[in-house]
C-alpha cells in the first residue's frame, strides 16, 4: 500500500520487505528527471514551496528519479502542507509508469528567491516537518535552490528526536 494511503486511512507504515531498505538512509540522490523538475520549480519566486520526493531506498541510498507538488498548484500556501488525495493519485501513477517500488518517501523545499537557503532556515523546516510526521529516519526533507546557477541542495532526516544532514549529490 502506498504511504499516502496509508497516511490518508490512519494505518501504521508497514516496515520494508528487503533487508537494504533498513539501512539508515546515508545519501539522497536526486536524478536527471527529477533535477529538471526541481530546476523548474526554482523558477517560482516569492514564497517558500515544495513537494513530495518519489523514490526508492537502496543499500542506504534513497533513490529520487521523480518529483511533484504535494498539493494541487494554488491550493496551497505551505510548503509541506500535503493533500493527501493528490499524493495518492500522483503514487498510483509513479507506480504505473515508473516501478512499483517507488513510493512518496520525503519532501522537499525551496526558499522563495531560488537559492539555497542558510542551514539555520532548514534546521526550523526539519523540525517543523518532523513534528508532523513527515521526516524521520526513512523519509527525508531535501532543501533545494540555486548557487552559481547550479542546482545544490542538502538533506536531513530526523533520527532519535535530531535532524542529521545527509549526502545529497544534485
Amino acid at each position: 500500500m502506498h504511504r499516502a494511503t496509508q497516511r490518508y486511512l490512519g494505518l501504521p507504515e508497514t516496515w520494508p520487505t528487503q533487508d537494504d531498505q533498513l539501512l539508515p538512509i546515508q545519501t539522497v540522490k536526486i536524478q536527471g528527471r527529477a533535477q529538471t523538475h526541481l530546476l523548474q520549480a526554482l523558477d517560482i519566486r516569492g514564497r517558500w514551496h515544495g513537494g513530495a520526493l518519489f523514490g526508492s531506498h537502496l543499500s542506504g541510498t534513497l533513490e529520487v528519479p521523480l518529483i511533484t507538488a504535494s498539493a494541487p498548484p494554488g491550493t496551497v500556501s505551505h510548503p509541506l502542507t500535503l493533500s493527501l488525495p493528490y499524493l495518492i493519485g500522483a503514487s498510483q501513477i509513479v507506480t504505473t509508469f515508473l516501478s512499483a517500488g517507488v513510493d512518496w518517501v520525503g519532501q522537499w523545499i525551496a526558499a522563495p528567491d531560488g537559492r539555497l537557503p542558510d542551514r539555520r532556515a532548514d534546521l526550523l523546516w526539519v523540525n517543523f516537518g518532523a513534528r508532523r510526521g513527515l521526516i524521520d529516519d526513512r523519509h527525508p526533507l531535501a532543501v533545494i535552490g540555486l548557487r552559481e546557477g547550479s542546482l545544490v541542495g542538502r538533506a536531513y532526516i530526523w533520527d532519535e528526536g535530531e535532524p542529521i544532514e545527509v549526502d545529497c549529490p544534485v
